[in-house]
């Protein structure tokens, strides 16, 4: 008996060795960055930028360089056009992958007006867009989760309830 408790002693040291140095959340030196960062987390960047003095190109470029891949190489473009004095339709680059950034400055820059409540509210429009997402995929997976509940209750139930309380009438 006792060499099974050592074994087993064994077993679990070598376990919580392997669970001690285990970490999933680490990524090798030869893994580049994961994805993106998301749009709302680039719209706060952006106003915090503006809300710590800088102008709209100087956000968008520093901004752009930091976020990095191509929406940032976008940012950058843009702001380094709008810096050098393009005009504002023609400093953003072709395609809709920024127009949520460029509509949410265009009345600024024509207008002089601060961008800060429009970008707060684009931010808080993509978050109730995820948040209505995320609640429309828990509906759907309550649904589907149901039936199966349903077909392992009913036949405990009709087990352990019907079939006694049958045989207590007839008994």
């Amino acid at each position: 008996m006792l060499e099974f408790w050592m074994i087993a002693a064994a077993c679990c040291t070598a376990g919580a060795v392997w669970l001690w140095r285990w970490n999933p959340a680490r990524l090798s030196s030869d893994d580049e960055a994961v994805s993106d960062p998301p749009i709302p987390l680039i719209l706060e960047m952006l106003a915090v930028a503006i809300r710590q003095g800088a102008s709209i190109p100087h956000a968008l470029t520093a901004v752009g360089r930091i976020v990095g891949g191509d929406f940032g190489a976008g940012l950058a473009s843009a702001g380094n056009a709008l810096n050098q004095g393009a005009d504002w339709s023609q400093a953003w680059p072709a395609g809709d992958d920024l127009a949520l950034v460029r509509d949410a400055f265009a009345s600024s820059w024509s207008s002089g007006a601060s961008p800060l409540n429009r970008l707060d509210a684009a931010v808080e429009q993509l978050d109730w867009d995820e948040r209505s997402r995320i609640e429309q995929s828990a509906a759907a997976l309550s649904i589907r989760l149901l039936l199966p509940t349903g077909l392992c209750f009913l036949p405990a139930f009709v087990a352990v309830g019907v079939i006694p309380a049958i045989a207590s009438f007839l008994g």
